[in-house]
């Protein structure tokens, strides 16, 4: 399978909290739409859905690989859903600030 099929089966398709980060990602945009440019808004979207997704491997995955492995099978698979995350949440940003 190419990256391209494996970002859009596992980080898009089968992605069970995409829709909270794309929710997540326009909401943000929205109220940094407020308070700031569209791009800065944009950017900080992006920044906050990057330090989500280290909260997220520190904090319920304890750090440790083994518990990647068995939340989701693989280390490659966590990485392409990690992607996903990121990139539906800043796709959401964009819409919301266009």
């Amino acid at each position: 399978m190419k990256w391209y099929e494996k970002l859009l089966r596992w980080g898009f398709c089968n992605n069970t909290w995409g829709f909270f980060h794309c929710l997540a990602g326009g909401c943000l945009a929205k109220v940094g739409l407020l308070v700031c440019t569209p791009l800065r808004s944009l950017l900080y979207v992006a920044l906050i859905a990057l330090i989500w997704e280290v909260i997220e491997f520190t904090c319920e995955q304890k750090g440790r690989w083994e518990n990647i492995i068995l939340t989701y099978g693989s280390k490659e698979r966590w990485f392409y859903d990690s992607l996903g995350d990121v990139l539906i949440a800043i796709a959401m940003a964009g819409i919301v600030v266009c």
